[in-house]
């Protein structure tokens, strides 16, 4: 078929150079800015849309052709996965045609190839030497954070090569997945050659050959690298390049706040564990919970088990001893290593110490018997059955928020039942069945949560509860936590309520969100006819369809953008307060 006829598969699509509709609300200049128009009831593929950007697939006789924005691109046999960084400046999609795959990066193809994956997901390690990689589809590829570099997987015959950024690296029997730092300068993954033994490709260079790699961790900027290999039964931890002691297991590697520190707990043998820390090494311990660091990455803390008992371990000083919350571990204790099977060893629920926002306090759950509490700068909290997840402290440490539970039932090893309270600061709120989408301040002036179960449902914000209904959904506070928004189900539909001003019902609700200074709100409504964006309190106007599942863009200013559908055009809407100039404009 000739290329023009083919290109009449695209037809349908119409696009224009952007028009602009002026409309105006209640202390609110909308402008629509006309991106496209879309084949209303033709055979369609919405692949990507985020709150400014949008792109589908139109599927035609000739073909598929990719459009993003309402620009059509070239007419394909077939287009695969198509993706958007976060803030939707950078699109790609994979693309084949005549048996051959590239990847389309912001409208320029890239090389061709062959084919352009498959991009494999492990088998279980227990079967790792068994079986073959579960593979996925043609056409996979990974996007950097930054949208300026695309990576994926070419076979040769027998053989695997990666290729980032039109660059080819060395030969494999088959390569891991491809993971990007988060800022998208570097890029990582294993290279497992045909016997099995494995390296880990970091920019392309291979460093040394392992049994098997695992655990590729990033620093909090990207520009560090830190991973396990296992050799011979020994797993070490390389950190930049630089190989670490060999031990018999390893835990969770992370990087301090500032990217300069890295810790993680290893064990020397069945119940001997240690932590280290930029190549230090702590006492031995019978266990070691994972590593801490402070937000000022100045200070370091675990959880260890010492003669039976627990301890926090605060800036290489254990603290007070407490009854061990154990439970026995299989085999494969964590990702990076294998630990005997029947060893007992600290429980997830105990393993998590918290420190507050200006680093000075250190808060984490202890038990005594069959009863668990909150320490803080060594001092003990109310008593309760069980706490929930981990404490929050206020950024200054003053202030103490958890949930505890209370009325439960003792079955075996473990608590049942019972009613849920949120203590603040030794406190405890109303009780609840299930307490859920906890929310707190940074000084935890304010709270807010859904309390609930069985049925019914209650909004609780600064522990009163506001309303309630048959299903819980959301319920948010501004930044400041000066301010609550809640959706709540009731018999004829949803319900937004904001600062105590209810409105609906809705078919659904979308949001709400704040503003980062919590002074606007804004959430969407639909229903079978119609959606709306409404911002402080006031509805933009009436779309057929709303950018799913994605919330408004909402500025400081009030302003806020969005994508919206009518009668087969997409717009992208922009809501500025009267008085306030455009983004943008002047």
């Amino acid at each position: 078929m000739a290329v023009t006829a083919r290109l009449a598969a695209c037809a349908l699509l119409v696009a224009f150079a952007p028009a602009l509709h002026l409309h105006a609300a209640e202390g609110y200049a909308v402008e629509e800015t006309r991106l496209a128009t879309y084949p209303r009831g033709e055979a369609m593929e919405w692949r990507c849309a985020d709150c400014l950007h949008v792109g589908w697939t139109v599927r035609g006789d000739g073909g598929q052709c990719a459009v993003v924005d309402g620009r059509p691109g070239p007419l394909y046999d077939a287009i695969g996965p198509m993706l958007c960084t976060p803030d939707g400046a950078h699109r790609a999609y994979s693309a084949q045609r005549g048996g051959r795959w590239t990847v389309v990066l912001d409208g320029r193809e890239g090389p061709w190839y062959d084919g352009i994956g498959p991009v494999f997901s492990p088998p279980p390690l227990s079967l790792a030497r068994l079986e073959p990689p579960t593979v996925t589809y043609e056409g996979a590829f990974v996007l950097s954070p930054d949208g300026r570099r695309v990576a994926f997987e070419i076979r040769r015959g027998q053989r695997s090569v990666a290729v980032v950024a039109g660059e080819e690296g060395p030969e494999f029997g088959r390569i891991g997945p491809i993971e990007f730092s988060p800022g998208g300068q570097h890029v990582a993954y294993a290279g497992i050659a045909p016997d099995g033994t494995e390296t880990l490709v970091v920019d392309g260079r291979a460093g040394p050959r392992y049994d098997h790699t695992s655990q590729v961790t990033y620093s909090p900027d990207g520009s560090r690298v830190a991973y396990v290999g296992s050799r011979g039964g020994a797993y070490m931890v390389v950190v930049d390049g630089v190989e670490s002691a060999p031990y018999i297991g390893i835990g969770t590697i992370v990087f301090s706040p500032d990217s300069r520190g890295v810790g993680y707990p290893a064990w020397t043998g069945p119940q001997a564990a240690v932590a280290v820390a930029d190549g230090h090494v702590s006492a031995v311990y019978e266990d070691v919970g994972p590593v801490v660091f402070s937000p000022d990455s100045r200070r370091m803390a675990y959880r260890a088990l010492t003669r039976g008992k627990e301890v926090a371990v605060v800036d290489g000083e254990p603290g007070p001893a407490f009854d061990p919350h154990m439970e026995p571990r299989g085999s494969l204790s964590f990702r990076g290593g294998f630990l005997p099977t029947g060893t007992a060893h600290l429980a997830p629920a105990a393993r998590s110490i918290a420190f507050s926002g200006d680093s000075g306090h250190v808060a984490y759950v202890a038990h005594r018997g069959e009863t668990a509490f909150v320490v803080v700068d060594g001092a003990e909290g109310p008593p309760f059955e069980t706490i929930a997840g981990e404490p929050v402290l206020s950024h200054n440490g003053r202030h103490v928020a958890y949930v505890g539970t209370r009325g439960g039932q003792r079955v075996g090893d473990r608590w049942q039942g019972g009613s849920q309270a949120l203590v603040l600061d030794g406190q405890a709120g109303p009780l609840y069945p299930e307490i859920t989408y906890l929310q707190c301040s940074p000084d935890l002036a304010h709270t807010a949560y859904i309390g609930g179960g069985q049925g019914r449902w209650a909004a609780v914000v600064d522990q009163r509860e506001l309303a309630a209904g048959k299903r819980w959904v959301r319920v948010v506070l501004s930044p400041d936590g000066g301010r609550a928004g809640y959706v709540l189900q009731r018999e004829d539909g949803f319900v937004v309520v904001v600062d105590g001003v209810e409105a609906g019902p809705y078919e659904q609700v979308w949001g709400p969100v704040f503003s980062a200074d919590g002074q606007h709100v804004a959430y969407t409504t639909l229903t079978a006819q119609e959606g709306h964006v409404v911002v402080d309190g006031v509805p933009g106007p009436a779309y057929e369809w709303v950018a799913p599942h994605v919330p408004p863009v909402l500025r400081a200013d009030g302003g806020l953008e969005y994508l919206g559908a009518r009668e087969g055009t997409v717009y992208r809407v922009r809501h500025t307060p009267i008085g306030t100039p455009a983004e943008g404009n002047p």
